[in-house]
Order: structure tokens, then sequence, then C-alpha cells
């Protein structure tokens, strides 16, 4: 999408109705940009209908909308005991163009997508989740969606050996490497077309931005520990993924050949550093710093510039070019 329309769009110089329209598309068309724009990545999803937001035959926007299932599903809501019921639908993914981010390109998208489901498709009502440590649904409350509360507390067991972490009753688990992870609530959020279909939970205020929760599943350190087996792992919750559970140690051989590989392609003879570099420490230590402030000493050193990030559990170079 070009800047300049962009700029005038969000200076408000454009309406959304006069660059903007919705079509509905082919699900790997909309899997494709999910995976590219959503922050849950290649999160596994089935959709039942998806929609395009277009700019100039541009793809800048994907709605997709699924059967509903697990916490969010049809009993719990409506009282409907079968979950293929066709005329009620959860929006399972919303992503856009990151440059279209925070302007009303997304309720425009969002809106217009639901009336094309209501008219088009029949459909009743369509419910939503937010995940309450990171956002309060502040876009569907924009669209008017009605809120209903969060979902109930739960926790999750994710197992070393299985590529799906499944939750378990905690006997069954006992002597299974793995963790149980707290799972973080839900914000309830449905719009709902037909009024004579009843919602079971109690509609509420809509939450504020002071009711995000703190990260409770690693406390934001993005590591989880099997105090059993005294084996850590990187928090499945944080990274997204809900299907895995990665060893922190396999994990940063992995991460360190890769990153010796990407020195090497750029002729950065630094390796014995990038070893350390990413070698977990139980908190960013004075050593530890002073070896994050050798390596982009060096690398600016020769002309480089860095694009990297620092956290509790290490330093990413996401990306080295030469000046």
């Amino acid at each position: 999408m070009e800047q300049r329309l962009i700029e005038d769009f969000k200076a408000r110089k454009i309406k959304a109705k006069s660059i903007f329209y919705i079509e509905e598309i082919d699900k790997s068309l909309a899997y494709s940009f999910v995976k590219k724009y959503h922050y849950l990545a290649d999160a596994k999803f089935f959709a039942v209908y998806s929609y395009g937001l277009y700019c100039k035959n541009e793809l800048v926007g994907v709605a997709t909308y699924s059967n509903l299932q697990g916490t969010n599903s049809l009993n719990g809501w409506f009282g409907i005991t079968d979950n293929s019921y066709p005329f009620v639908l959860e929006l399972s993914r919303l992503a856009m163009l990151p440059a279209l981010n925070g302007t009303n390109a997304t309720s425009f998208l969002l809106g217009n997508s639901l009336r094309m489901l209501n008219k088009n498709k029949g459909v009743r009502a369509v419910t939503t989740l937010a995940t309450s440590d990171r956002h309060i649904g502040s876009i569907y409350q924009v669209c008017n969606f009605e809120y209903y509360g969060k979902t109930d507390k739960k926790t999750e067991f994710f197992e070393e050996v299985l590529e799906k972490g499944e939750q378990h009753d905690r006997g069954v688990k006992r002597n299974k490497k793995g963790v149980w992870v707290n799972k973080p609530q839900k914000h309830r959020y449905a719009y709902i077309f037909d009024k004579t279909l009843k919602c079971l939970y109690d509609k509420q205020p809509y939450p504020s931005k002071d009711s995000i929760q703190k990260l409770n599943c690693c406390g934001g350190t993005n590591i989880v520990h099997d105090s059993r087996y005294n084996v850590d792992y990187l928090c499945p919750i944080c990274n997204g993924w809900n299907n895995k559970l990665v060893v922190i140690n396999d994990y940063q051989q992995d991460k360190q050949t890769e990153i010796i590989h990407f020195f090497k392609d750029k002729q950065i003879e630094i390796s014995k550093f990038v070893v350390n570099f990413f070698l977990k420490s139980e908190d960013v230590s004075k050593e530890m710093e002073e070896i994050y402030r050798i390596i982009i000493n060096k690398l600016e050193s020769e002309k480089y510039n860095i694009d990297y990030d620092v956290t509790l559990f290490g330093t990413t170079i996401n990306n080295v070019t030469y000046k």
C-alpha cells in the first residue's frame, strides 16, 4: 500500500470507504496473510468464512470466522449442543497490514464483514475472545460487541514428548516430563444479530485498559520450570505456540548454531562471543551485560548496523547490515 495513501488515511484526509473494499476470499489466501501478520503466526485454526480488506487490489487485512470450540462453545454461550451449528460463529483471526494497525481500517473490515455474514450467510451471532494479558478487546467495543465477562481460570499441561499440549487431570501426568502452565483468562464478546437468541452469560460493562492482567504463565520471564526433573522450557503461552514444549538447552544450541552461521555468512569472526551471548543466566548479570556490549561494539566498529532486543532471557539480534 502506498505510503502517501497511508499517511493521508491516518490524517483523516481520506475516508475508509473511498479507498477500501471487502471481498470473501479463499481460505488459503487468508491463512497465508494471517501467518505473516497475526501474532499467533502459524498456530492452527479452521476458517468457515474468510474476508479480505483490499486497497487497489492489494490485500491489506483479513478477518476469519470459524465454528466455536472449547471454552468458546455453543453450549456455554447459548445452550446449543451441536458445535457444528452453522449460524453462530467465532471471529478466529483479525489481522492487518502493520502500517494500518491502530486505524479505523480494522473496524471497517470487522464491521462490514459482520454485516456480510448476517446478510449473505444467515449468521445469527458472532462471538470472540480477547486474551486478558494482551488487550481488553477495544476493537470489539468500537464495533458494538456486547461484553460477557471473563472465562474461568484454567491450567494446561504441556508434555515434553507430545507434539501438542493437552489439558489433563494432574494425576494422569504425575510421572511425565512437562509443566502445568496457568492459561490467561479471556474476555468474552458477542455480536448478536438475532435478539431471540439468548446468551447464557451475564452482560457486563466493558473492561478498561487498567484491567489488563499481568502475565501469570511465567511472570514475564519467558521460562517455565519442571521442578521434578529440573528442566527449563520456553513458555508455550508467551510464544503463542500452545502446541509444543521446547527445552531451553535444545533451543540455545539451535540458536547458537543459527547465529554463528549467520555471522560467518557476514564474515564477522566473533562466534566465540556469540556462544556465550545466548547462554541462559539466572539474571542479567554484569558479566552478561559486558558480553552484550562487546558484541554490539564489535559489530558497530566494523561498520555494521544492528537491530537487537534485550530481554531477561537473553539478547536477540534480529538483523545485521553493512553501513
